[in-house]
């Protein structure tokens, strides 16, 4: 609004109740106001699905959570189903941002729901949760949250259950391997995999990513490859927006596996695409590429590259306020 510091005319404060009241003394009405239409909010989320699948920096995902929260907002009277979801994104947002407390503070700001009449969205809240928890660092209490997530997403029916049921194999999987248990996370990964593989090729590919983080971490450096590399194939059509996200991921995670494998010049390459894809240092995956970066340099013997890459990383961590793995 205009800064009233140096306003020197009267200056009249009218009490108000309502949104009415504050508009008459400005001689407004609701009819000279910009029509918002329900539809409209209908149609956001269906967006936001898209918005999930590209890659943003931290201050975009705030403002997509908020847009989220202020559609769940005008949603819940009319429609709580459609409220819920909404308020999913806006967690999911959050999470996207590095903020997974506000992602917990949302799911509590939800409405108690009818599972018996809303159970695709009992399934939803549950997955977001069991993801905010993952990010909170609380494992246990995500593979509680995961394994309750699965349970509900196999008594759906229809598309219901198409669409969330892997979702929810790949968070147990998450949830399981941040636990500390890989080799109990290749299951519900594979699950999770092979079931978009089915119904909803689309995901196979951030499932597949998701694996081969597992397999890498359990020594599995070949497999974790075949993986990868089946996953870029995949995605050679470019059908989906989410291969956008995906691909820099799986690049990340193929230039991973090249360190690991002490295959430095590789590895540099491959960490060196995902920055390109990517303008700025606190988008995720570049910060995680950033990171790789530092130690390949290190290992390659380029000390002033690599230091270069730590500062950047550095501060990314300063400006946060506290250093923080910016989650997807």
């Amino acid at each position: 609004g205009q800064d009233t510091r140096d306003y020197h005319g009267p200056l009249e404060i009218v009490p108000a109740h309502h949104l009415v009241d504050a508009m008459s003394p400005c001689g407004l009405t609701f009819d000279s106001l910009p029509e918002a239409r329900l539809d409209s909010f209908r149609e956001r989320i269906e967006r936001f699905a898209s918005e999930n699948g590209h890659p943003h920096g931290v201050d975009d995902w705030k403002r997509l959570s908020l847009e989220a929260w202020e559609t769940a907002k005008v949603l819940e009277p009319h429609e709580p189903a459609r409220a819920g979801a909404a308020l999913a994104f806006a967690a999911r947002f959050a999470v996207h941002a590095g903020e997974p407390e506000g992602a917990t503070t949302l799911l509590r700001e939800a409405p108690t729901l009818d599972v018996d009449a809303y159970p695709e969205l009992h399934a939803c809240r549950l997955i977001a949760r069991a993801t905010s928890a993952i990010d909170l660092d609380d494992p246990a209490h995500a593979w509680a949250l995961a394994a309750e997530a699965v349970a509900a997403c196999e008594a759906l029916g229809g598309s219901d259950r198409r669409e969330l049921l892997g979702q929810a194999y790949g968070t147990l999987g998450r949830a399981i391997l941040h636990a500390g248990s890989p080799a109990e996370a290749e299951g519900p990964l594979r699950k999770g995999m092979d079931h978009h593989a089915r119904v909803c090729p689309a995901e196979a590919p951030r499932s597949g990513c998701y694996l081969a983080t597992c397999l890498r971490r359990m020594g599995r450096l070949e497999d974790a490859a075949q993986i990868v590399d089946a996953a870029l194939e995949a995605l050679k059509p470019e059908r989906w927006d989410l291969h956008v996200t995906t691909k820099n991921y799986l690049h990340l995670e193929r230039a991973r596996i090249f360190s690991e494998s002490n295959d430095s010049a590789a590895a540099i390459g491959a960490f060196e695409l995902v920055c390109r894809a990517q303008s700025r240092d606190s988008s995720y995956p570049r910060l995680g590429a950033l990171r790789g970066l530092a130690s390949a340099y290190r290992l390659a013997g380029e000390l002033a590259r690599a230091d270069e890459a730590l500062r950047a990383c550095l501060a990314v961590g300063r400006a946060a306020g506290t250093p923080r793995t910016i989650a997807r």
